[in-house]
């Protein structure tokens, strides 16, 4: 085989190589998952929570509260454009990152269930 042969098929390998790893990072779906397993350092990444609003506080640019479960974690996000007061039931979509030696979740999405 000639260099022109060995490069095609190194430029369509690596063509049909991306176009499966996107198929497959749509498809993939993320699990609803608990505080307590965050607690606990089992869960790591990106996460999805649900749970009750308390002790909401926002700014222009960030809404910080804290999700109750069984156990609480605090979740920050970086926009002010949801209203988020006490008592609701929201979807949160984000990842788990450590602030003071706590727990708590850097908000990608936030879904308000009721």
């Amino acid at each position: 085989m000639n260099e022109s042969h060995l490069l095609k098929i190194a430029l369509i390998s690596t063509a049909i190589g991306i176009l499966l790893l996107f198929i497959i990072s749509r498809n993939i779906e993320l699990s609803e998952t608990t505080i307590e397993k965050i607690s606990n350092g089992e869960i790591t990444g990106t996460v999805i929570l649900e749970g009750t609003v308390k002790e909401v506080r926002s700014s222009e640019n960030m809404v910080s509260f804290v999700l109750l479960q069984n156990k609480s974690i605090e979740i920050v996000g970086y926009s002010n454009k949801i209203a988020i007061s006490n008592g609701q039931k929201i979807r949160v979509t984000g990842k788990v990152s450590e602030y003071n030696n706590k727990k708590n979740i850097v908000a990608d999405k936030i879904e308000i269930l009721s």
